[in-house]
């Protein structure tokens, strides 16, 4: 009898998304005989589908990919006709379903993915319709069935990355958000708007089984990395982030622990002396990334960012105490912001760099899924481009503006049908 084949379209922007999804299929033990291959496009089309029963094509993919996705979409089928299973997924999928799944996909997953993914995969290998599932969308006969999510997953219940095929990633402590409700961000709209932990039991035992595959440095996934544990989503809960240190700490196999560092980042009304203080003996990194986004407590309001330029500067004072470099995270080009914020948030990025701190810049992006999806693209003034310019020429500004400004002009042209 013939296996099945599973493909994922490899990118560098679905790497993460990968490991999680590779991870939940390899300890389902109903999928023990699926085959898993990641790789290009290249690579897909060498393949010899006649060597099984079927062959599942999945991609993950953000926003700024979709025009390279119709471009992958056409040339899969083409090649293959209707001998294979397309899937998609992802946050663009997750935003806009109805439009994505016209694109050519046969099937969707629509939000979290690590539970119906695998049982997508089983009813298919079965022959059976899929339209008892919550969170996909397909074409049934020409008629669009999307059935919406009534529940989040439980984090524990899955692996946060490959450990068979050796996908290491970094492990998402934490998923969805409570402290606010960016205007720019899809996060709570998405993944929730409470925060879900991974436990301390999980973590380490994922690093007990990854460690034997030569895993030997760790870092994490959260929208707040310090509010690890904690009921409302910003206030620390420090035994909890300790423990969690502590108990990976103790492998000597681990050499490496990075907290508060990317894909992370940290709000500044969770830092205080306290929990810095404690993780100090833990951790291997020299920076954390601040999320503050603003220098003008107007725009910081109107985003609902629920903290103040008061609070990222003292997070800043309290990171470079312990000899900690602050990354201060800055969106421009909001088509709210008036000369007045532009000036004030100049101010204050000079002030802080003086201090220490260095400034991770982003252009403003629509993201479809957010609520300023229909929002003008990011345009960045003169004077915003001759900061960033004068600054990151001595390393105190660094990003890729530049390109998020061109990404922000093609987002806001994209028609959804």
């Amino acid at each position: 009898m013939k296996n099945s084949l599973l493909f994922f379209t490899f990118s560098k922007f679905a790497k993460y998304s990968i490991a999680a999804l590779v991870g939940s299929i390899e300890v389902d033990e109903r999928l023990s005989n699926l085959e898993i291959k990641i790789g290009t496009l290249n690579d897909l089309f060498e393949i010899n589908i006649d060597h099984y029963d079927k062959v599942f094509i999945a991609f993950s993919f953000m926003s700024m990919q979709l025009n390279t996705i119709k471009d992958e979409l056409k040339k899969v089928r083409n090649h293959f006709q209707n001998r294979v299973i397309i899937i998609g997924g992802g946050v663009h999928a997750t935003a806009k379903p109805l439009s994505t799944i016209k694109l050519g996909f046969d099937y969707l997953i629509v939000g979290e993915g690590e539970d119906i993914f695998p049982d997508l995969l089983v009813h298919l290998l079965n022959n059976k319709s899929p339209d008892d599932l919550d969170g996909i969308c397909f074409n049934d006969g020409g008629e669009i069935v999307f059935t919406k999510r009534k529940s989040f997953i439980n984090l524990n219940k899955y692996p946060p990355f490959s450990i068979k095929y050796r996908i290491f990633a970094p492990i998402e402590i934490s998923r969805g958000c409570g402290a606010g409700n960016c205007l720019y961000c899809m996060v709570p709209r998405i993944y929730g708007n409470k925060m879900r932990h991974r436990s301390i039991e999980c973590i380490i035992n994922t690093i007990k089984f990854a460690i034997k595959k030569g895993y030997n440095k760790v870092w994490f996934n959260s929208p707040n990395s310090f509010a690890y544990g904690s009921a409302d989503g910003k206030t620390p809960n420090i035994s909890k982030v300790v423990n969690l240190l502590k108990s990976i700490k103790q492998f000597k196999e681990i050499k490496k622990i990075f907290f508060g560092t990317f894909p992370s980042e940290v709000r500044p009304d969770s830092v205080n002396e306290d929990i810095v203080n404690e993780i100090i003996p833990y951790i291997s990194n020299n920076s954390c990334i601040i999320g503050g986004q603003s220098g003008s407590n107007r725009i910081l309001k109107i985003l609902r960012r629920n903290h103040t330029v008061e609070d990222i500067e003292d997070a800043v004072d309290i990171l470079l105490n312990y000899g900690i470099t602050p990354k201060v995270d800055m969106i421009f080009g909001f088509y709210f912001e008036k000369p007045e914020d532009e000036e004030k948030t100049i101010n204050f990025m000079k002030r802080i760099i003086k201090k220490g701190a260095i400034i991770h810049a982003h252009t403003f992006m629509p993201l479809p899924g957010s609520a300023l999806e229909k929002a003008p693209p990011g345009n960045l003034s003169k004077n915003i481009k001759k900061f960033l310019g004068t600054w990151s020429r001595i390393g105190k500004v660094y990003g890729s503006w530049v390109y998020q400004e061109k990404i922000a002009r093609e987002l806001s042209n994209l028609k959804f049908f």
